[in-house]
């Protein structure tokens, strides 16, 4: 262990480090300064100095020392108490160096006094700052140099030529107020182009706002509902015997279960269209909803050119008018004309259970 280590690296962090039994050190903080005569430029640093009187230990090498080695704190303030005492016996003969901190000597007086090492700085604002040396510059006072005429004729020879220089040329503005006519020109009609060209943009902008805007209402108008799970079955159980309405319900709720079973997608069924349910043939393949009657109507016309029986099946509950291809008495009719239906014509053609 080397005891200079652990006082240099609390210099770093402290003002006031002291060795036991020995003295302390003391740091000021100096600001960047320059050498006139070396012509050296010196960074911020820490001045260091020694206190022999300050002997009290106050406990913070030795704790830094235990902590950094992980011994016990008395083995370090042993330690310390016995370096000093080798220090204090090699001060007799000799100087005693600190390591990248300064030297210790002694003088007649039997005082201890201290060399601090111009090389070390404890300042970790200034770290890898260095002195930086320059060379002097040398600088002349130039005198104004006095004209001498030899005749008063010459003095108004050099006037003449001293105005000749500085008169200007009366085509000089005219070609000045030319050229800033001619760059105000330039801007102003590059100016009028970008105007011109982003009311151009605005204009298309606008136009293809609007053709956007019809489309997505004729979508709206033609636009297909689609409900992708069945609600659950509702049993109903009596206790005398099966009624005509629990035998209609239980059909209704297998013939759901096998759609939801088979992935075809099948629609809620509300209030408004329970009167309209068919008997014979509840099965119905639907092509579309339309929320105009008339668009309705051309869906069915377009239908029945092409040799579907296409009708209306009534409205949904988003008053939507729905238009069949075609309608089925079973279930498995339905599937086998679904799967046609969604490879010739509408691939987005469902089944509605009504």
């Amino acid at each position: 262990m080397t005891l200079s280590k652990y006082i240099s690296d609390l210099l770093y962090r402290y003002e006031c480090v002291i060795i036991p039994e020995f003295g302390g050190f003391l740091t000021k903080t100096i600001s960047a300064r320059i050498d006139e005569k070396t012509q050296v430029i010196y960074p911020p640093t820490k001045k260091l100095s020694f206190n022999s009187h300050l002997k009290e230990n106050d406990g913070l090498l030795a704790n830094h020392m235990a902590v950094s080695e992980k011994i016990p704190y008395d083995s370090a303030l042993n330690y310390i108490l016995f370096e000093v005492e080798n220090w204090q016996k090699k001060l007799q003969n000799e100087k005693v160096e600190l390591e990248g901190i300064g030297a210790f000597s002694i003088n007649n007086e039997q005082k201890i006094l201290f060399e601090p090492n111009p090389d070390a700085n404890f300042l970790i604002d200034s770290f890898g700052l260095s002195t930086v040396s320059t060379s002097h510059i040398a600088r002349k006072d130039y005198m104004e140099q006095e004209v001498v005429f030899e005749s008063i004729s010459d003095l108004v020879k050099a006037q003449q030529v001293e105005k000749a220089k500085t008169k200007k040329s009366p085509l000089i503005p005219i070609l000045r107020y030319a050229a800033i006519f001619a760059v105000l020109l330039t801007a102003g009609f590059f100016l009028g182009k970008q105007i011109l060209i982003n009311n151009a943009s605005l204009e298309k902008l606008s136009l293809s706002k609007e053709a956007q805007e019809k489309i997505i209402n004729q979508r709206i108008q033609e636009a297909t509902f689609e409900i992708n799970k069945a609600l659950p079955a509702i049993n109903l159980y009596l206790k005398k015997g099966k009624t005509d309405s629990q035998e209609f319900v239980d059909k209704t709720a297998k013939t759901s279960k096998d759609a939801y079973n088979s992935e075809i997608e099948t629609p809620l069924i509300n209030e408004s269209n329970k009167a309209d349910l068919s008997i014979e043939k509840p099965y119905h393949i639907i092509a579309g909803a339309f929320r105009e009657p008339a668009n309705a109507s051309k869906k069915i016309n377009q239908l029945t050119e092409k040799g579907f029986p296409a009708h209306a099946v009534g409205k949904n509950k988003f008053n939507l008018t729905q238009v069949a291809f075609e309608s089925y008495a079973t279930m498995e009719e339905a599937k086998k004309a679904l799967v046609k239906i969604r490879k010739t014509e509408a691939h987005d053609a469902w089944i509605l259970i009504k």
